[in-house]
């Protein structure tokens, strides 16, 4: 929904992910929303675009899963800043630890119904300091981080400028 608002403010969106069916339920809302973008299959950790071919990147719902699966972040984010133009700006919201989902994620992870009722892969809450920390070890300078309060204390945002 956040790309379909931007879409709708008039900024050109081009979506990836690697999963096909998440890039076909977003089509689908798109559509619903009469807008249009470019959906492209990539991998973080090898984006399939040239160097600083954009204004913004914006990462919603991708980084909270890397360090409980043992990945490094690191050279995703390298990845993204990469394609960001000089003086562009790369943006990364996750979701924010004792916010309202975090405790219901606590619940079902404390009764072993993570998989049976949690939509997503086992994930992690963070900490400003944690997506700070995040963005500073993968060549981020100049970040700002801040708890979205519009979101209902749902995320945290971190963003820096090229």
């Amino acid at each position: 929904m956040t790309c379909v608002q931007f879409a709708q403010d008039g900024f050109d969106i081009t979506l990836m992910d690697l999963s096909p069916n998440a890039l076909k339920k977003a089509l689908t809302t798109f559509e619903n929303f009469g807008q249009s973008c470019k959906f492209t299959i990539g991998d973080l950790f090898n984006l399939p675009f040239p160097d600083e071919e954009f204004d913004v990147v914006f990462n919603q719902g991708v980084m909270e899963h890397f360090k409980i699966a043992g990945i490094n972040p690191d050279i995703g984010i390298q990845e993204m800043l990469r394609v960001v133009k000089k003086d562009g700006t790369l943006v990364i919201l996750v979701p924010a630890f004792f916010s309202p989902l975090f405790f219901i994620h606590r619940f079902f992870k404390s009764f072993n119904l993570i998989e049976k009722y949690w939509p997503y892969e086992d994930q992690e809450f963070l900490h400003k300091h944690e997506l700070y920390e995040m963005m500073k070890s993968g060549g981020c300078k100049n970040i700002v981080v801040r708890r979205v309060w519009k979101s209902f204390f749902f995320s945290v945002i971190g963003y820096c400028k090229k």
